[in-house]
């Protein structure tokens, strides 16, 4: 039988272990080693895989078992024997992946039914132990069949060589584990080489869309801020890959000249991969579309491992100046580190790194270890100006609430921050009185580890002008990027009523999406997205935005008159 369990775990706080090293004490004793700005310690878990999820949860399977852990590795959710999912979706399937969600509350459970050639997308909450099937795989994407030349032309020419090569391919088809990031989960497999290409899946959770990227595909390296990385091969025969990487940003691939796809590593906004035939490796800023930075690593047996997401820190495995280990290098610093020193193997894995490696947790062989290096991340500020809308305030005064956080939840953003002087706490708010035009707020946090944050954000308050509809229509130009405000009537596409009917709708007017609903004053109509049930007499502030077709009212604040 499959269980699952969820468990508060005890609070744990950020406590300084000395320097810029700050941690959350492990639930156990633990017995930590210090080299240089970084600590390490094993804990007492084993795991096949594991990954480091929002807020430093921990994200261990084992087998067909999962469990999600908070940084002091107090277990937050379990569930055993995922296999029973697929027993109870579709019979006798086989569990291929496990892939987590950030938030650690779930997983995408992929189940492969090898007789009838389908595969399952399942989520599984590990919270609630709820369960629903996302999308099923037919045949030819179970993984996608894409036999090399000389295969296309066997199974043309043998009938019962296609037989027997259908039958290879759906015994022995997987796809390969990655963390759904963003809403997308990456669907990638290997390619057999000499019978059939690797391919890729990006299947968009929130759309229920699978796009297809399997272009002679070699290898997934990875997926970044806005965009994903792979190599493909440079002949028919799924023999040769080619030197270079591919980068598909946002639909626009780019290629990365002399790179080998084999030793590269995705994190954060970066691409790290040696350059072919070379000891050099490079350090690519996709955002930037250039490398900012080469380091020559003269080890034996040298692996990547991760790159941390600020593109600081690169984890590696090998033999440098003699030494077996886990080595780090920082590219601020132009310093190699050797965090194991001493391993007398090479057996690192799954090594995963939350920003700027301030926690960290690695596989030595199939035990769990973690760690934290020195906090030199400023935290973040994420503000609300209320009500304002792209920027643009519609009152005098408004609401200011700033949030902070750390990038790395480790050290933790002090409890008060500054605007303009005044100090307020993250999540609570003081009302600023804004001048007509432009308003610069100026923003200071901090966090327990020094690191200050300063930084401006720019809030234009707008005079809302108080106008009919009809005039819009008359002219939506003139009042383009300007904050309107209506009062009249308003009813979502589903309700019921009539005191709109009659009436024109607004000149050049055009809707947002199908569900718009309408609302008018005496003089016209505009679609405008209100409650699909909703109806009522409103006030209504908001912003003209010229779109293609026309013009369209994007709402700022909506009040309701009765």
């Amino acid at each position: 039988m499959m269980g699952f369990c969820v468990i508060l775990a005890l609070s744990s706080h950020p406590v300084n272990y000395g320097g810029r090293i700050w941690w959350v004490e492990p639930s156990f004793k633990a017995n930590v080693v210090k080299v240089r700005d970084f600590i390490e310690f094993e804990t007492p878990l084993v795991a096949d895989n594991l990954y480091l999820l929002d807020g430093g949860r921990i994200f261990i399977r084992r087998e067909n078992d999962v469990s999600v852990y908070d940084p002091a590795f107090n277990r937050l959710y379990s569930m055993e024997n995922l296999q029973d999912v697929g027993k109870e979706v579709c019979g006798e399937c086989e569990l291929d992946i496990v892939d987590p969600f950030m938030d650690g509350e779930r997983v995408l459970a992929g189940f492969a039914d090898r007789r009838s050639r389908k595969y399952y997308l399942v989520e599984v909450n590990l919270s609630s132990g709820s369960r629903k099937v996302l999308g099923v795989l037919d045949a030819f994407h179970f993984p996608e069949i894409a036999p090399i030349m000389k295969v296309r032309k066997m199974m043309k020419e043998d009938p019962d060589f296609v037989m027997e090569y259908l039958a290879h391919f759906y015994e022995y088809g997987h796809f390969q584990p990655h963390p759904v990031v963003d809403g997308r989960a990456y669907l990638w497999f290997y390619p057999d080489y000499g019978l059939h290409f690797g391919g890729l899946y990006v299947y968009d959770l929130r759309r229920d869309s699978l796009v297809s990227v399997s272009d002679r595909m070699d290898r997934f390296l990875g997926s970044g801020n806005g965009f994903f990385a792979y190599t493909l091969m440079e002949d028919e025969d799924a023999m040769t890959v080619e030197r270079a990487i591919y980068v598909n940003k946002k639909g626009r691939v780019l290629k990365l000249e002399d790179a080998d796809g084999h030793a590269a590593l995705v994190g954060g906004s970066f691409i790290f991969y040696r350059i072919y035939d070379t000891d050099t490796y490079a350090l690519y800023d996709v955002g930037q579309e250039r490398v900012i930075s080469k380091v020559k690593i003269d080890a034996e047996d040298m692996r990547p491992l991760a790159l941390s997401p600020s593109g600081r820190l690169v984890f590696f495995s090998g033999k440098l100046n003699g030494k077996n280990g886990l080595y780090v290098y920082d590219f601020s610093r132009g310093e190699f580190v050797n965090m194991f020193p001493e391993a007398t193997d090479l057996h690192f894995s799954s090594v995963n790194t939350c920003f700027d490696g301030e926690f960290f947790a690695f596989l030595h062989r199939d035990d769990v270890w973690a760690g934290y290096g020195a906090d030199e991340t400023a935290p973040v500020v994420h503000l609300k100006v209320n009500p304002s809308r792209r920027g643009i305030a519609f009152q005098k005064k408004v609401k200011v609430i700033p949030e902070v956080k750390d990038r790395c939840f480790v050290s933790s953003a002090r409890k008060d921050i500054s605007i303009n002087g005044r100090n307020v706490k993250s999540g609570e708010g003081i009302s600023v009185n804004l001048k007509e035009g432009k308003n610069i707020l100026k923003i200071r946090a901090s966090d327990m580890a020094g690191n200050v944050l300063d930084t401006v954000v720019e809030v234009v308050y707008m005079e809302p002008i108080k106008v009919k509809i009809a005039q819009i229509g008359e002219n939506p130009e003139e009042f383009s990027g300007k904050v309107v405000v209506l009062e009249g009537y308003g009813k979502g596409w589903m309700a019921k009523g009539s005191e709109c009917s009659g009436l024109p709708t607004a000149r050049g007017n055009t809707a947002r999406s199908r569900s718009d609903g309408t609302f008018c004053d005496e003089t016209a109509s505009v679609f405008f997205p209100i409650a699909p049930r909703e109806s009522g007499r409103f006030r209504v502030y908001a912003l003209v935005k010229i779109v293609k077709g026309g013009w369209i009212l994007e709402p700022v604040k909506v009040e309701r008159l009765e």
